[in-house]
């Protein structure tokens, strides 16, 4: 008998896959905002009204996008980057 893939790897293979460079949504700063005042991903995903595994996805997504491998790397250089866009007058985040 097979078994039923769950939801969150049926979504996993229908995302849209990150690319390194890309920008940041806004679902992705909140997060990393949240995880960088040291709530864990289940609190930041009951905050955001998200499962942790959802959690755990974006932050798949944030590590392509910020070449990273570490949560703590992916927070220092996320907030980096935001700060760096926002000096060049980017509000958003996104170039």
């Amino acid at each position: 008998m097979l078994k039923k893939p769950s939801a969150t790897k049926w979504h996993r293979k229908t995302a849209p896959v990150a690319k390194p460079g890309e920008p940041l949504t806004r679902m992705e700063i909140k997060i990393l905002d949240w995880c960088s005042k040291g709530d864990t991903k289940a609190r930041t995903g009951r905050r955001l009204g998200i499962s942790e595994s959802y959690v755990k996805y974006f932050f798949e997504r944030i590590y392509i996008k910020l070449r990273v491998r570490t949560q703590g790397h992916a927070i220092g250089n996320g907030f980096r980057r935001i700060r760096h866009l926002r000096l060049r007058g980017c509000a958003s985040g996104a170039p």
